[in-house]
């Protein structure tokens, strides 16, 4: 009876660290993903912001150009 209840307790055992290996892979991978994510969206933001530096400095040289022509 005892090897049983051993038996039963090493299955739930294993069980326990089959599902918490999967959790902890699952919670792994959702990370690497929000990383990456992130990423994409801090790289669309910096060039979204040189675009928009480039376009106010070719805004304001042809104010000035303009202005000194008047």
């Amino acid at each position: 009876m005892r090897t049983d209840y051993s038996d039963q307790l090493n299955n739930i055992e294993k069980a326990f660290y089959d599902e918490r290996s999967q959790i902890l892979k699952n919670n792994e991978d959702e990370i690497r993903r929000l990383f990456e994510e992130h990423r994409k969206t801090e790289e669309n933001f910096q060039h979204r912001r040189a675009q928009d530096e480039e376009n106010y400095s070719k805004q304001l040289e042809d104010l000035r150009s303009k202005d000194a022509n008047d």
